[in-house]
């Protein structure tokens, strides 16, 4: 475990705050575990591979974080250009959290289900991937955008006793990694999530979570000994303690320096 976690520096001539931001919360997560999150980093996508493989570099002082970023930062400048621009234009992290995390392989199906008498209807793929977003009027907390991205009310009605049907999704296989867009949203955060599975419950704890305002992100992170620090590229590499995670409200994570919300990191047990 690190006692002082490691965060990104600020890039003033080419903003690098997103960046910055998501990456000094992966970059813990994986550290908490190398020989488990190298490979699971690995099986996500191609981006998240250049990550894993960068941050044991960085780890054996091989290499600098910078490097690791910038090096990531270009291969997505090169895929998309516009999205992920250099200079001081903004880039958003809700982008950068589904191209890093981007995988062509479908993960997950819908189905029409009947509660009344289990009618169910055939399931038909669904793209639903490590990334959350659902800003369904109603929803309070990060956990209550799950469900209510995982079930749904529908306009149909069962064909066996004509009671509401409601709209299931299923992961193939449950994410290890689970990323919430909640920019905009005033919700409370929830420390821990679970998801139900054929084989059990899969329950995920806090990671991390990145901020913005004032056109600038930021960022606390989760230590596994339940420690929350601040990181702000723009005062260097270090973090701040701030207090542990049980000692926070989920509404008062919501807010971090003036800055809202914009991306909740969950990690699976």
């Amino acid at each position: 475990m690190i006692d002082h976690p490691k965060g990104l520096i600020w890039d003033s001539t080419n903003y690098s705050c997103a960046y910055d931001a998501f990456f000094s919360v992966l970059y813990q997560l994986w550290h908490q575990d190398p020989n488990r999150w190298a490979g699971d980093f690995s099986n996500i996508s191609s981006s998240m591979k250049d990550l894993a493989i960068g941050f044991q570099l960085v780890a054996s002082n091989e290499s600098t974080f910078e490097d690791v970023r910038n090096k990531v930062r270009q291969t997505l400048h090169g895929k998309f250009g516009d999205m992920f621009p250099y200079g001081c234009r903004g880039t958003s992290v809700e982008d950068l959290a589904v191209k890093v995390f981007h995988n062509t392989n479908i993960n997950a199906s819908t189905q029409l289900e009947c509660v009344n008498c289990q009618f169910t209807d055939e399931p038909v793929e669904n793209e639903l991937s490590s990334v959350i977003f659902n800003a369904s009027e109603g929803i309070t907390s990060t956990k209550d955008q799950l469900r209510q991205t995982l079930v749904r009310e529908s306009d149909a009605s069962c064909p066996d006793c004509l009671m509401p049907l409601k709209q299931v999704t299923s992961y193939y296989n449950v994410p290890n990694i689970l990323l919430f867009s909640v920019g905009g949203q005033k919700i409370s955060v929830s420390k821990h999530i679970k998801i139900r599975t054929v084989s059990g419950s899969k329950t995920y704890q806090l990671k991390g979570l990145v901020y913005h305002g004032a056109f600038h992100f930021t960022s606390r992170m989760v230590t596994s000994d339940g420690s929350v620090w601040f990181h702000d590229g723009q005062l260097g590499a270090n973090c701040q303690y701030e207090k542990k995670l049980n000692e926070f409200t989920g509404t008062e994570l919501r807010r971090c320096h003036n800055r809202q919300m914009s991306l909740v990191v969950y990690a699976q047990d």
